[in-house]
């Protein structure tokens, strides 16, 4: 089997409304009260799918109002990055995770 066989037998889950940009969100962020406060900042935008990992869908005005706050939360000494993701890319998950579609998170 070649490797371009394999990676097509393999079971990829795609999103299905890609109306809006998907993004992804790692962090290092070295004190843990400024870490802890991030993250629930960013619970409010998308969703955790690993300790320091979001997976975003927010249209173009409530990621710039996300990005906006993030050096409210980050030192010298940390690092934010943010990943665009192109509309055609496929997940692929291990172990127990699960990919998680949400539209939009509303902030009540």
């Amino acid at each position: 089997m070649t490797e371009k066989d394999f990676m097509e037998s393999l079971s990829f889950e795609k999103f299905q409304d890609r109306k809006q940009p998907y993004t992804l969100l790692i962090y290092d962020i070295t004190d843990d009260k400024r870490r802890t406060k991030f993250a629930k900042y960013m619970e409010c935008y998308g969703v955790r799918v690993q300790k320091s990992a979001f997976e975003l869908r927010l249209s173009n005005s409530k990621l710039q109002q996300m990005m906006d706050g993030i050096p409210n939360f980050v030192s010298d000494v940390d690092n934010v990055r943010l990943y665009k993701i192109p509309e055609n890319s496929k997940v692929l998950n291990w172990g127990n995770a699960e990919v998680n579609c949400i539209t939009e998170v509303i902030i009540i």
